[in-house]
């Protein structure tokens, strides 16, 4: 698991794959094929968001891993 936190408002968030068994695509028409990251909050579980992955690491930096 890894934690990444948000270079703006420094939440953390808990990325979903890190493992690298996980592909998560954006099939979305012109975005087709776009690589993405799948997220969430550990507060609020029950919400999931999905950033493209070369904006995600332009605004997140790793804060924790744990194996």
């Amino acid at each position: 698991m890894a934690i990444y936190k948000h270079k703006e408002t420094g939440k953390l968030y808990q990325v979903a794959d890190t493992m690298g068994f996980l592909k998560v695509i954006n099939t979305t028409n012109a975005q087709d094929g776009q690589e993405m990251v799948m997220y969430l909050d550990p507060k609020k579980p029950n919400k999931i968001f999905v950033r493209e992955k070369r904006e995600f690491e332009e605004k997140f930096t790793l804060f924790k891993t744990s194996n």
